[in-house]
This record gives structure tokens, C-alpha cells and sequence, in this order.
């Protein structure tokens, strides 16, 4: 019996052509070909048959191939009757490196079920077994768990955009499966045009607005008090979202030649609400230290002005920035809150942020020596000022504690290597101060200084604080100050008064308007405290080494 056809079956039906007791096809080359350039048949696009039936080899029977989802029976008994279902979606638990839309989406999914869909494999890592997968470190955008939102001291609270730095929106965006322009468009509404909502952002996602949100905030500071003097000094004072006071002062430069207006417009920042040193002339350290301002509210200060700026003159917001000069020697002491100084001053200074050049922003500072080395390290080519204010230590000790701590013969050759690290010019500012510091005799020695270090020195007069002893020298004394240093060889100027009738003396502003504040009137300020400097392996910044009001 012929085993290779069965009974009443034709070659097609069987799908073999009789090679063989098992029904082997046809070699390739013994098939028929396709007729037309395209494999096209008389009966339609060629196609391979498939047979029917299939053969059990050890007995040569034939069953039929089941439909998909029908029953099928193996006659060898070895095998329950099954049933073909679909395979079920990949699921999470099963381990694998792939998930399913509808999983993504489904119910019990959390917080990330509101997102946008995302590719197959979505910005999860996943490792080992069933179940067990971790995300990549560096995913997320840096501070974007939200922590508990407190007032009480000592307890965090969210981060705010405008603290990150470019690099680090980037990876967190990257982490959240967003393009890369999106970073960009962030910076732009940020800096550019200085939004204050996420629905300003108006080319941006709303989902990715509204995850932003609840990750991040976008605190704005709030204008208690405005200031204008006669010689075009403006002065601010701005409510923190905690409720403290800050200062803020717009200095424009002198007029230019022939009336016209000149292009460089000066903003003084603040770097700390209040301040731990306690110079006997400032009224920044009357009050007592608080804490240090993150870098969002350092950045903030020079959008805050720019923004008032553009309401008050609608037509200079299309002439690009207004600020294009800082001097960081608001209130408080900048190189005390120094890791979020440099990162604000390098958001203000990076061209997708606030676009102000490192030699135009200047860094004030009393004399703290190991942080004045420590910036001399740093790439950018910011400028220093020394607050001096005295020539010799028996002087300085007199109105500035902090030379207790860091003598001259410290804090000169500290910034002598400032200069020759950076190449730049140090600026030593020198407050005239009737009877202390206004003597001729402090010609020479700060002559020496200033020959020493190759530096400037920057005259102020004194403005005067109501409630503490010092006054301004008189203008003859000023001048007659002035011309001895020069004479000295020394590089020198008299910087004239701006914003002497707005309280425009750091913290002057501010300690007015506390005291109104507290008690419904102004009285007289309070004698400054001592605020003795902690011993050495302390730092001032630290709320236990301060007298905090």
C-alpha cells in the first residue's frame, strides 16, 4: 500500500507531492514558478500552500491543523485537551524588558498613570526576577521628591526651578523621557521672559507643566517697599516666601557724555537675611543673623527688578536686559553662604540664564580668609572687593570683629593670591567714617596695602544710621583723604553720594520697616550687638554660632 497518498486525496489537498513515506515537499527548484514580475498567479498573489492535514509520523494517520481558539485533541493521549487562547499582555511582575500601553495606563498604576504615553520600554530599568526593577541613578530631576513643606526652622522645604542649573534640568527632563528642547524652552520662560506661573508657559505640555509643578515651585519675590531718589537710585525692599526681608538697590550709572543716558545699570544684591559678623556702622547685622538665601531668591532679586522695571516702561522690556552689572554686597556676608552664592551667580552669569559677564559681577566680602583662597580656585572671573575700612588692626578691630579672626597679615596675603590666580585687580572699599578712620595717618599704611596687591581703592562716604553714633566726615575731609593717596601713587576714587535720602546703607530699609512692623511705629534702633566670631572649626553660617533675633 502506498503510504505517501492517503486514500482519495489529490497532491494539492495533501500540500506534498508524493516524495517520499513522509511526505516531504518538493525541492525548491521542482516547484512551480511564480508567473509576473511581482510573484503574481493566475489565482493572485503566489503564496506557499499550507496543508490541511498534518501526518503523525509513527502511524501515518491524519488529523486536521485546529482553527486558532478551537479545541484541539492529540490522539496520543499524552496530553489533556487544551484550548488556544491568546497570549495575555506583558505585565510588570512577569519580569520582562517591555510593558504594554494599557498596563501603563490601567488602574493601580500610581501617579505616573496621568503622564504622557510614553515608548515601549518607558525610563524604567529593569533588573533580575519577576518583579524586581529599580530606575537608574540620575533619573530624576535633582530635588524633585517634594519634601514637607514647613515654616519651622530648620526643615526643608521644595526646590524651587530656578535653583537648578541648566545641566541638571536637562538629565531630569531626559530621566522623564522629555526631548531635549524642552530645557531649552524652560530656560527661555525662566530667564528670558521671566515668568512667574507654569501657565504662562504657553508652549510647553500642560502635562509637563503640571508635573513640574508638583515636583517644583516657582516662587516670586514680593514687593513691600519701593524706594526712588533724585539721582535716580532705586531702592527695594522684598518679602522672602517664609516672610523675611531682603534689600535690593538699582544703581544707574552717571550720565554719559552730551546728556545722553549711560548703559550700565548696577544692581546690589543681598546674600543673607541679616547678617552674623556685626559691623559697628551696618545695620544689616542689627537685627541679628536668620539664615542664608537659596540660590532661586539670590536670581530672583535681578528678575524681580527687571520685572518691575518692565511694568513701570513697557517699551525697555523689547531692549533686552537692564541689569548688566552686580555687586554682591547687599545684606549679609556673600562668602558665608558660599556653595549657593556660585550657584546662583553661574545661572545669572551662563548664557541661557540671566546672559551678565563673570567680570562685571563683583563679590564683596569682609575678610574671610579660607573662602576668599577657596574662590581664587574657581573658574570664573568674578571680581573681589574687600570691605577694609581700616588701614591698620588697632582701626579695624575698633568698627569690624571679624578681623579678631582674620588679621591683615591673614587676609592680605590671601588677597594677594586672589590676584595673581585670576589676574584681575582686587578693589579695596574704604568707608570715611568722622573720627575713626578719616585721619591722615591711615594714608600710608593703606597705601602700602594697595601697592602691595596692585589693587583700587574705592572712597565711600559714611551714611549715616539713625540710632548709631557715626557720622560722615565733611566734604573738605573727604577730598583732602582722596588727594593724599594719590599722591601715594595709589589708584583712587571718591564715589559721591547716591540714595543717602532713601536709606539706601544696607539693611537700613528693612530695619525700619521690621520695627514698624512689630510695634506699630519706629523707634529708635537698638544698640548693635557684639556678635563675637566662633572659635576656630566653627562656621558663622551655623544658626548655633550666631545671635539670631
Amino acid at each position: 500500500m502506498d503510504r505517501s497518498r492517503p486514500p482519495g486525496r489529490s497532491d494539492r489537498e495533501v500540500g506534498t507531492y508524493g516524495r517520499g513515506p513522509y511526505h516531504e515537499p518538493r525541492p525548491y527548484e521542482d516547484r512551480p514558478r511564480p508567473r509576473g514580475r511581482f510573484g503574481d498567479g493566475p489565482r493572485g498573489p503566489y503564496r506557499p500552500a499550507r496543508p490541511p492535514f498534518e501526518p503523525r509520523r509513527d502511524e501515518g494517520s491524519y488529523r486536521p491543523r485546529p482553527r486558532y481558539g478551537e479545541e484541539r485533541r492529540f490522539d496520543d493521549r499524552r496530553s489533556e485537551d487544551r484550548r488556544f487562547e491568546p497570549r495575555p499582555p506583558f505585565r510588570r511582575e512577569y519580569g520582562n524588558r517591555r510593558e504594554d500601553f494599557q498596563d501603563r495606563q490601567g488602574p493601580g498604576y500610581g501617579a505616573r498613570a496621568s503622564g504622557p504615553r510614553r515608548p515601549v520600554g518607558g525610563d524604567r530599568d529593569f533588573r533580575g526576577g519577576r518583579g524586581d526593577y529599580r530606575r537608574p541613578p540620575g533619573r530624576e530631576l535633582s530635588g524633585s521628591r517634594p519634601e514637607r513643606r514647613t515654616g519651622g526652622p530648620g526643615r526643608s522645604e521644595e526646590v524651587d526651578l530656578r535653583s537648578l542649573e541648566f545641566s541638571e534640568i536637562q538629565e531630569g527632563l531626559a530621566g522623564w523621557g522629555e526631548p531635549a528642547f524642552r530645557a531649552v524652552q524652560l530656560a527661555i520662560w525662566l530667564y528670558t521672559r521671566r515668568a512667574t506661573h507654569w501657565n504662562e508657559m504657553t508652549n510647553v505640555p500642560e502635562n509637563l507643566r503640571k508635573r513640574l509643578s508638583r515636583h517644583f515651585t516657582l516662587n516670586t519675590l514680593k514687593l513691600v517697599t519701593h524706594q526712588g531718589s533724585a539721582d535716580t537710585t532705586q531702592k527695594f525692599l522684598w518679602r522672602l516666601p517664609d516672610g523675611a526681608l531682603i534689600e535690593s538697590v538699582l544703581i544707574p550709572a552717571n550720565p554719559a557724555l552730551y546728556g545722553e543716558a549711560s548703559d550700565r545699570v548696577t544692581l546690589c544684591v543681598s546674600t543673607q537675611v541679616g547678617c552674623a559678623y556685626g559691623c559697628k556702622f551696618c545695620a544689616s547685622g542689627l537685627g541679628g543673623w536668620k539664615r542664608n538665601l537659596r540660590p532661586f531668591e539670590i536670581v530672583e532679586q535681578v528678575l524681580a527688578v527687571e520685572r518691575w522695571h518692565a511694568q513701570q516702561d513697557p517699551a525697555s522690556a523689547e531692549n533686552g536686559r537692564l541689569v548688566n552689572n552686580l555687586v554682591i554686597m547687599g545684606m549679609g556676608e556673600p562668602l558665608a553662604n558660599y556653595d549657593n552664592l556660585l550657584k546662583a551667580l553661574r545661572i545669572l552669569n551662563a548664557s541661557w540664564g540671566a546672559g551678565i559677564g563673570a567680570r562685571r559681577i563683583t563679590i564683596s566680602t569682609c575678610g574671610l580668609v579660607p573662602e576668599i583662597r577657596r574662590l581664587a580656585t574657581e573658574p570664573e572671573q568674578f571680581g573681589l572687593a574687600i570691605s577694609l575700612h581700616g588701614a591698620t588692626d588697632e582701626v579695624r578691630e575698633r568698627i569690624m570683629p571679624v578681623n579678631r579672626k582674620y588679621p591683615l597679615e591673614e587676609l592680605v596675603p590671601a588677597c594677594e593670591e586672589f590676584a595673581v590666580n585670576k589676574g584681575r585687580m582686587v578693589t579695596l572699599e574704604y568707608i570715611l567714617i568722622r573720627g575713626v578712620n578719616d585721619g591722615l595717618e591711615q594714608v600710608e599704611p593703606l597705601a602700602a596695602i594697595a601697592r602691595r596687591l596692585h589693587a583700587k581703592v574705592n572712597l565711600i562716604p559714611y551714611n549715616q544710621v539713625e540710632g548709631l553714633p557715626w557720622e560722615r566726615p565733611e566734604e573738605a575731609a573727604q577730598e583732602g583723604f582722596l588727594t593724599a593717596l594719590e599722591e601715594q601713587g595709589v589708584r583712587a576714587t571718591l564715589r559721591r553720594e547716591k540714595g543717602h535720602d532713601i536709606d539706601a546703607a544696607c539693611g537700613q530699609l528693612r530695619l525700619r520697616t521690621e520695627q514698624a512692623e512689630q510695634t506699630g511705629s519706629s523707634p529708635a534702633t537698638p544698640e548693635p550687638p557684639e556678635n563675637e566670631l566662633p572659635e576656630s572649626g566653627e562656621t558663622v553660617d551655623d544658626p548655633d554660632t550666631v545671635n539670631p533675633s
